[in-house]
This record gives structure tokens, C-alpha cells and sequence, in this order.
């Protein structure tokens, strides 16, 4: 199991809107093999701020992830509404 933290930061005052379109796009990603959560959270704290949740089954789900088509009309939007480059972390299970 692999889990991806993605931390989002949108310009100031589109958090709703980054927040829609990740909405729109998890749809497309959970349809992944090997995809077993994929979940964005909007920050209470901070609402220009979203917090990608991603568990896939293994790397190679996660590879499918990450040229997954369906995916790639979203890109050119979620570039607009950026405030930097998104904080990626990926994680394995403590054992």
C-alpha cells in the first residue's frame, strides 16, 4: 500500500474553485485499478488550501495514476488557480 499526501495552495480567494475542480477530477481518478482512496479536503483554517488524500494499492497503481488521460483536460485549469507548486509526500505503512 502507497499513500500520497498532496498539499494544494490556490491563489488568493480560489479555494472554492480549486475545491470544484478537484471535485470534478477525482471522479475520473477513482476509476483507477488500484486506486483505494482518492480524496481532497478543503482546510477549515485557510479555504484557499486543499489537501489531496491518495491511497493506491502499490506503485504501479499509483504509475496508471499518474498517466491517466482522463485526467489531463483538468491540468490547464488547475495550473491557473495555483499559488506555487503543490507539496507532494508519499508514504509507506509502519511496520
Amino acid at each position: 500500500m502507497l499513500l500520497l499526501t498532496v498539499k494544494i495552495n490556490a491563489k488568493s480567494g480560489k479555494g472554492a474553485e480549486l475545491a470544484e475542480l478537484l471535485e470534478e477530477m477525482v471522479v475520473e481518478g477513482r476509476k483507477e485499478p488500484g486506486v483505494l482512496s482518492y480524496d481532497p479536503y478543503r482546510s477549515i483554517e485557510q479555504p484557499d488550501t486543499v489537501f489531496m488524500y491518495e491511497v493506491y494499492q502499490d506503485q504501479a497503481a499509483l504509475d496508471v495514476h499518474r498517466q491517466n488521460p482522463a485526467l489531463e483536460p483538468f491540468h490547464g485549469r488547475l495550473m491557473e488557480l495555483l499559488d506555487g507548486a503543490p507539496e507532494m509526500n508519499q508514504w509507506q505503512p509502519a511496520e
